[in-house]
């Protein structure tokens, strides 16, 4: 389920901010963010260069997740986030961490909206331009200054949400850049309100977890039980901790960190995306992984879009499947054992 950031918009983008390091000759410490290490590896930089990595994403590689220091840095490297408000957070932390007049180069495609960074980037910044582009992306250049205060820790970024379900109703944790983050969204929403009876001792995994709230709903229920949390995203799992302080949190891409471990019922609301491309395949790998990781008779709970079609799917892996709810544009499929 890993994905492995072939696409030619990190390629193509990378090229291009790498050909800029070398005509602007950058030395120092470079900060790069969001920033996959294949790409830099595929590309041969991280040969020659030190270039310290940030990504909220658990890696295959086993780097080290740590919070950029103040004023460290001589050059950040942004890889433009899908939000808009991820990519505000993004650069007041990439700010705060260079020296006084050092340059951020936020960096992606002209697809991906790239262009419209510039209007995020001018309240920060006196001097902000496009200052390269080709290969149908472009760099957009924002140089640190001294004087403005930037909100450079994460606690800068919680915002709380009123959340409220039957049984449920309290203030939930969220940042930006996590999914549907501030707000119930109607997949979750479907499926929270279909889940079943569940045993008080059941073992339960919440599955690409987010803030938790699926899972959240279900350790209600399994007080005796456990429930523990999985997701590839660092901040979304801080999130999780924070909601539900007891929590088992797993930093995991997708099944990998799992081993041998099972569980009574897995329950999902499985992402669509990676980047700005539409992909089942991380519901289809979560589909054919998860028997692995079920006990006999143990149940897959998870909502999709209803146009994926994956009654074949589910039969290969399952001996049971059942609609629980056709709602809308969602569907909440049960796969049994």
């Amino acid at each position: 389920m890993t994905n492995k950031y072939n696409n030619w918009r990190d390629q193509a983008s990378v090229a291009l901010l790498q050909r800029l390091f070398e005509e602007r000759g950058i030395e120092g410490r470079i900060l790069g963010m969001l920033t996959p290490r294949e790409v830099l590896e595929g590309s041969g930089w991280l040969t020659n260069s030190k270039i310290d990595l940030w990504n909220r994403t658990v890696g295959s590689n086993g780097d080290k997740w740590f919070w950029p220091e103040n004023d460290c840095y001589d050059a950040v490297m942004l890889r433009l986030p899908r939000s808009k408000k991820e990519l505000e957070m993004c650069s007041h932390i990439a700010l705060s961490s260079l020296r006084p007049g050092c340059p951020l180069w936020v960096y992606g495609s002209n697809d991906e909206g790239i262009k419209s960074s510039e209007s995020v980037l001018s309240p920060l910044s006196k001097s902000v331009s496009t200052v390269s582009y080709g290969s149908k992306c472009r760099i957009v250049q924002a140089k640190a200054s001294g004087k403005l205060a930037y909100k450079g820790e994460l606690s800068d970024w919680k915002y709380l949400t009123k959340i409220r379900f039957p049984g449920f109703v309290r203030d939930w944790v969220s940042y930006p850049g996590v999914f549907a983050a501030g707000r119930v969204d109607p997949g979750t929403e479907v499926l929270i309100k279909s889940l079943p009876s569940i045993p008080e001792n059941s073992m339960v995994l919440d599955f690409a977890c987010g803030t938790g709230l699926v899972g959240g709903v279900v350790d209600l229920q399994v007080k005796s039980g456990c429930v523990e949390f999985l997701d590839v995203d660092l901040i979304a799992l801080e999130a999780v901790q924070q909601n539900i302080p007891e929590a088992r949190v797993i930093p995991s891409d997708g099944f990998s960190k799992l081993g041998d471990k099972r569980y009574d019922m897995i329950v999902s609301n499985p992402p669509y995306h990676r980047g700005k491309a539409w992909s089942e395949g991380f519901v289809k790998g979560m589909i054919a992984g998860a028997s692995a990781h079920l006990n006999q008779n143990g149940t897959l709970i998870f909502v999709v879009q209803r146009r994926l079609q994956i009654e074949g799917l589910i039969s290969t892996y399952f001996r049971k499947m059942k609609v629980l709810s056709d709602q809308d544009s969602y569907r909440v499929w049960s796969a049994e054992l």
